[in-house]
């Protein structure tokens, strides 16, 4: 699953980049550097390779899986491609040199010129070097377009001195295009302070924690932000140890609404060791997978949080477990 994508091509880049975050660790180990990639970016393709990847990680948490991409045209210069010396001895066709340079076909939007024997020469270029010199002698520019080819067009397809008398193609004006827009909201704070517990539970179950229901499917279908007058739905998890009073308000009403089981998928880090912690107390682990080292399997300690393995070591696993939580309805938020 991608998390988020970025892709651009600016005024004077050769080709298209950008970056994608993912979400699966194995998804993100089995990609390889120049592995061809198609992403989707509204209704427009772009062909794409892999350009580099990186993992992150802050702590224990879970990684930041990052993969920059490139347009394919990049073999076409360093690294991917070998500097040479080139020249050519008979009269040619600036765009057959250009394709000739490259291998392929080029989208070529240029005037096109008779290059006299003997004057176009290199040394020590890369093709690509080859193709900008020849479309910037002529006032051009390359890039790639999104299916992957090279390009090479005239730096203004109008010429300045008829600018005034060429019809535009784009007329944009703040009245009918969103040409740039900023909004910011001030929320007052009428309620400074949410009292969940007045002591610290021990033992092998104390635990406590309330939050805002924030499952798309749930009873607030996502939102985590609310105003004045909103009903919100909260979740509370307890452990063994910790035993839930009648809630007391200062304002609205706050009601039990049911129990509910819900599976939850969670990644847990081993660093050397037999044991990992769950987020919240766990009914029962319902699968693992492991990624890379398999430390054995898994066992469910009394406490309901803690996961002992049989080996220790350095691995990740993936478990489904089930959550019990405490469904509490607020009819009037501040």
């Amino acid at each position: 699953m991608i998390l988020s994508a970025h892709i651009s091509q600016a005024e004077g880049d050769f080709a298209w980049s950008g970056t994608l975050e993912l979400s699966d660790p194995s998804a993100f180990q089995r990609i390889r550097i120049d592995d061809a990639l198609t992403v989707q970016m509204g209704d427009e393709l772009f062909e794409m390779i892999v350009d580099n990847k990186m993992l992150e990680r802050d702590g224990v948490g879970m990684p930041r899986l990052t993969v920059s991409v490139i347009s394919p045209t990049a073999r076409f210069t360093s690294p991917r491609a070998t500097p040479a010396d080139r020249s050519w001895l008979f009269p040619m066709m600036a765009r057959a040199a250009a394709e000739e340079a490259i291998g392929e076909a080029i989208e070529w939007e240029l005037v096109d010129w008779l290059i006299p024997a003997g004057r176009l020469e290199f040394h020590d270029a890369t093709p690509l070097d080859v193709v900008k010199a020849i479309a910037e002698a002529a006032g051009g520019r390359i890039e790639t377009t999104p299916e992957g080819r090279l390009r090479v067009r005239h730096r203004f397809p109008v010429a300045v001195p008829a600018w005034a008398a060429d019809p535009v193609d784009h007329v944009l004006t703040d009245e009918s295009d969103n040409l740039s827009c900023r909004e910011s909201h001030t929320l007052r704070t009428r309620v400074n302070k949410v009292l969940v517990r007045g002591y610290l539970p021990s033992g092998n179950g104390g635990f406590l924690s309330a939050e805002v229901d924030g499952r798309i499917d749930g009873p607030n279908e996502g939102r985590t932000t609310f105003y004045g007058g909103d009903a919100v739905h909260l979740m509370i998890h307890v452990g063994d140890d910790v035993t839930l009073l009648d809630p007391l308000v200062s304002t609205g009403v706050v009601w039990l609404d049911g129990q509910e089981e819900t599976t939850i998928t969670e990644d847990l880090v081993f660093s050397l060791s037999t044991t990992a912690t769950l987020s919240k107390p766990a009914l029962g682990i319902d699968s693992e997978l492991w990624f890379g080292l398999n430390l054995g399997p898994l066992t469910l300690e009394s406490d309901q949080r803690t996961v002992t393995a049989r080996f220790a070591g350095v691995a990740i696993v993936r478990v489904k477990w089930t959550l019990s939580s405490r469904q509490f309805y607020e009819a009037n938020k501040l």
